[in-house]
């Protein structure tokens, strides 16, 4: 009897130590910060789960990020991944990269290959809308060079337009649209929208992976984000673009930061593997 009870318990451990053993996190973070990178890794992996990243040279390289996550999802349970990186190479590349539309839906592509050859794997992304700083900084290496000099004017400008598509503009705003109109260059509003565009389908498109299955859950953060401007703008149609194609809060979300939802969709798929679901009681202090 005592026998049998023995190879019982050390099959019920050996099994379960497979179990937790296999509980692996493939992790792609959208830039090397310690805040973006290691910190996210640290926290997760002292609850016991494996947290595989790529070496922070390939992370500004899509080809060979996409090339180590194909190589590595087949043995993972779990990948929590940013979109910014796999299409463009980076939070900061997302804001000035000159990826042309073939080589940018090549890229968006790849997420269906990625499920199709994985199919239970648990699949979070992350992704940005771009933001729209309200003023310019010569020399700032996160935007494009003439947002040094026309960043204020594309911020005013982006704010006019946002705001004509949800009320009516004074005569005074009326006249100063047309001013930055006229004021900035068309081959910087031409360069301005156009990358903007290419990101927002992008964007669009990661939606519809999500409506179908293929990602398991979409986060859309928004960095600099003041109430009237392009990136708000932006989010007011990818939320009706959202409310259109049937995506729920529980299948996607856009929130106000960036920075955090590595830690937040990390903290998603521990609470998927393990089967938890956390409740939380929110208490004020009065006064």
């Amino acid at each position: 009897m005592l026998k049998t009870f023995l190879i019982a318990f050390v099959f019920i451990v050996m099994n379960t130590a497979q179990v937790f053993a296999a509980e692996k996190i493939l992790f792609i973070p959208h830039d090397d910060r310690p805040v973006s990178y290691q910190q996210p890794v640290e926290v997760v992996s002292q609850l016991g789960y494996k947290i595989i990243s790529p070496p922070p040279e390939l992370l500004n390289q899509p080809d060979e990020l996409w090339a180590w996550l194909n190589e590595n999802a087949p043995s993972a349970n779990a990948a929590v991944i940013s979109s910014d990186a796999l299409l463009y190479g980076g939070l900061i590349p997302s804001r000035s990269h000159m990826i042309s539309d073939d080589e940018l839906n090549t890229r968006v592509e790849k997420f269906k290959s990625l499920r199709k050859n994985n199919p239970y794997l648990k699949l979070y992304v992350f992704g940005s809308l771009m933001r729209t700083p309200k003023v310019g900084t010569p020399g700032d290496i996160e935007e494009p060079d003439y947002y040094g000099q026309y960043g204020g004017q594309i911020f005013q400008l982006t704010a006019l337009m946002d705001k004509q598509e949800t009320e009516e503009l004074s005569r005074k705003e009326e006249t100063y649209l047309d001013e930055l109109e006229k004021d900035i260059p068309d081959e910087v509003l031409d360069d301005y929208f156009a990358r903007r565009l290419k990101n927002f389908l992008a964007t669009t498109k990661l939606l519809d992976f999500t409506a179908d299955g293929l990602i398991d859950y979409f986060v859309i953060g928004r960095d600099d984000n003041a109430p009237l401007c392009q990136t708000h703008r932006e989010n007011r149609h990818l939320l009706t673009y959202m409310e259109n194609i049937g995506v729920g809060k529980d299948k996607a979300q856009s929130h106000v930061g960036i920075d955090e939802y590595a830690m937040l969709l990390l903290t998603r798929a521990v609470n998927d593997l393990s089967g938890t679901l956390p409740l939380v009681n929110v208490q004020f202090n009065r006064g």
